[in-house]
């Protein structure tokens, strides 16, 4: 699992990032030393690369570092929120496909996810994101963490992802990466 950024477009409740995901965390890798860290994991054998942050689709070289991870081989999921989705990014998806794209969903409304994601507007552009993920064709999930916030909306979450036709998955727990 690679951590490529700590910064968020939200500032979810249960996040143990805290405000460092709204400020560019200085010992972030370059871009050239994640390409280096990148031809290490692949000289070593390593073959599935699950991609995550905060949100990785904010790094400004995102796109530059998942496709440089794509030719290196790797067997790619990228874990996001989904709200900087749009048909131009799953078009560059399409060509560097991942082997699946898991999507954190905080409420199957306005009221529920927003409550957890402590951003005005994120539902709405969750929503468009989904959008265009769905139309994109390519593979990927929906995954909750179960919160107090969220207990009472698991079977709302989980019919949209029915309605979607993607599995759902719960978790308790929430772990920050290791260095």
């Amino acid at each position: 699992m690679l951590e490529i950024t700590q910064s968020c477009t939200l500032k979810c409740t249960h996040c143990y990032i805290g405000d460092a995901r709204w400020k560019r965390d200085p010992q972030e890798l370059k871009t050239q030393e994640a390409k280096a860290l990148l031809d290490v994991l692949a000289e070593r054998g390593t073959v599935f690369l699950w991609v995550t942050g905060g949100e990785p689709l904010v790094r400004p070289d995102f796109r530059e570092l998942w496709a440089y991870a794509h030719k290196k081989g790797f067997i790619l999921t990228l874990f996001t929120n989904a709200t900087l989705f749009n048909p131009e990014m799953m078009t560059f998806l399409k060509q560097h496909a991942p082997r699946l794209i898991e999507v954190s969903i905080y409420g199957s409304n306005q009221a529920v996810y927003e409550r957890v994601s402590g951003v005005a507007g994120s539902f709405t552009r969750f929503c468009r994101g989904i959008e265009a993920l769905r139309a994109s064709g390519l593979p990927w999930d929906l995954k909750t963490v179960i919160l107090q916030d969220t207990a009472g909306d698991l079977d709302a979450m989980r019919a949209l992802a029915r309605e979607w036709g993607v599995e759902f998955r719960t978790t308790g727990t929430i772990r920050a990466s290791q260095g």
